[in-house]
């Protein structure tokens, strides 16, 4: 459980991608929102499974832009069989 004060730092902070100026990939730029511009928020429930596909799905477009955040040594489909290689590999 978070205090107050970790909870509001947690819900503001982001993250954006910038293209690098004379190299090849993106830089990520850490960040955090004003907390005055909120005015209401929505809490999401998702199934777990759901997250597990969506981080998939993160991952291969990730490793298609060759991102210097991620290098896979296999490559996987982005496909239901690559999916379930990518489970057994114990990426996540």
């Amino acid at each position: 459980v978070l205090n107050l004060e970790r909870f509001v730092g947690e819900c503001t902070h982001g993250a954006r991608f910038e293209e690098r100026d004379n190299e090849v990939g993106y830089e990520v730029i850490w960040f955090h929102y004003d907390v005055n511009i909120v005015r209401r928020a929505v809490h999401l429930f998702r199934d777990p499974f759901d997250n597990i596909v969506s981080r998939f799905h993160h991952e291969v477009h990730m490793n298609e832009r060759k991102s210097p955040h991620l290098h896979w040594k296999v490559n996987f489909g982005n496909n239901a069989k690559g999916f379930r290689e990518w489970c057994r590999y114990g990426i996540f």
